[in-house]
């Protein structure tokens, strides 16, 4: 598997799509579609911030060294296809929160557009 294979299969695990994960590691849809594609690769600080996204190794990510990627929380959140730009919002600061919290979150996120009608 190449690490672009790798790449396309943790940023749909994350359920991100390829313009949100451009985003979040500031380059465009285009640039995430020639990695998953094998047409190029990410830069090093790049690679350390996909890391830290996808919640998996550097040796996982490059050379798919280990059986199944490190997570890094015991509980792995999940976030509404709907609000996955949530994700972004929480990158980084989600350390302490709990699938309840977000579901909190999400909860709140209905009320206020309910609210706006």
């Amino acid at each position: 598997m190449t690490l672009g294979e790798r790449i396309r299969i943790e940023r749909t695990k994350k359920h991100l799509s390829q313009a949100t994960l451009g985003d979040m590691v500031k380059v465009s849809q285009q640039a995430v579609g020639k990695w998953e594609k094998s047409l190029s690769e990410p830069d090093s600080e790049t690679l350390i911030e996909l890391t830290k996204i996808f919640q998996v190794s550097l040796s996982y990510l490059i050379r798919g060294e280990e059986e199944e990627p490190l997570l890094q929380k015991k509980e792995i959140i999940k976030i509404p296809d709907k609000y996955s730009d949530v994700y972004v919002a929480l990158n980084g600061g989600d350390d302490d929160l709990t699938q309840d919290d977000v579901d909190a979150i999400v909860r709140f996120i209905e009320f206020t557009k309910n609210n706006k009608k």
